[in-house]
């Protein structure tokens, strides 16, 4: 499926201000189910930009303004060819390896968003599939309580909620939907990490989405959408993995 997506984003400053720095992650990937025939950016007021690979091999333009400015708009534009992975949960049917492999240590351990509590655990507990059953199994027992636990709702979380905050709320929006469930999957020693990207639903227009990728051993990473409970297709574009939202946001930036 060709998926033509445009990003906005518009900075307004209550004054004129003397330097801005930004790191932006808009570009997709170029992956096994995803092509990018065309990516573009542009910057207004001029802006110097460098364009480079992060550590978990996610694009990331540095945009540099150098000069007083009360507003910043980018436009990015991508054309990205998809497909289906064909991929199911049940395909996942190796256990949990008893030695995660050093390269995804990281995708174990909790930290920023994705964080351990007493509530979480209490939470864990009442997954009803054993630590030792095949990992798409768990995956998609871990779904389930996170569908049942969370009603999608924006405006009552931000990017800085934990998954604390989220169980105490009771709602949410997609990011924390993949927050809760990297952390119950990391309470069982599963490897996962974060996805965002884009989701094109029907005739509306692609929108910003977040979902999971879990390590299956022998089957490699497989992807998992906690918020609609499903494994992702052809409509889902992604743009970067990271450990939560914290390594993948569309933008970051300081400015004097």
């Amino acid at each position: 499926m060709l998926i033509d997506v445009e990003h906005r984003m518009h900075f307004d400053y209550d004054d004129f201000i003397r330097e801005s720095q930004m790191e932006i992650r808009v570009e997709p990937q170029m992956g096994s189910n995803q092509a990018v025939h065309s990516f573009q950016l542009a910057v207004g007021p001029t802006a110097s930009v460098d364009r480079y690979v992060d550590w978990n091999d996610n694009w990331v333009h540095n945009l540099a303004v150098r000069d007083y400015h009360n507003r910043i708009e980018i436009v990015a534009r991508s054309l990205v060819d998809t497909i289906s992975s064909h991929r199911r949960l049940q395909d996942a049917v190796s256990p949990p390896a008893p030695d995660v492999p050093g390269e995804v240590l990281d995708f174990c351990r909790f930290g920023g968003p994705v964080s351990s509590s007493p509530e979480l655990e209490a939470v864990g507990k009442g997954v009803a599939v054993a630590l030792g059953a095949p990992v798409g199994e768990q995956v998609a027992a871990i779904g389930d309580i996170v569908t049942a636990r969370i009603d999608y709702r924006p405006g009552v979380t931000n990017w800085r909620s934990t998954v604390s905050d989220v169980l105490k709320q009771g709602s949410g929006v997609c990011q924390d939907f993949a927050h809760l469930c990297l952390a119950l999957l990391r309470l069982r020693g599963i490897p996962c990490r974060y996805v965002s990207g884009y989701l094109h639903v029907g005739e509306e227009p692609a929108q910003s989405h977040a979902w999971i990728e879990f390590y299956a051993g022998t089957e490699g990473w497989l992807a998992f959408d906690p918020t609609h409970a499903k494994v992702p297709d052809e409509n889902y574009v992604v743009v970067g993995v990271g450990r939560s939202y914290e390594d993948v946001p569309p933008n970051r930036g300081v400015y004097r």
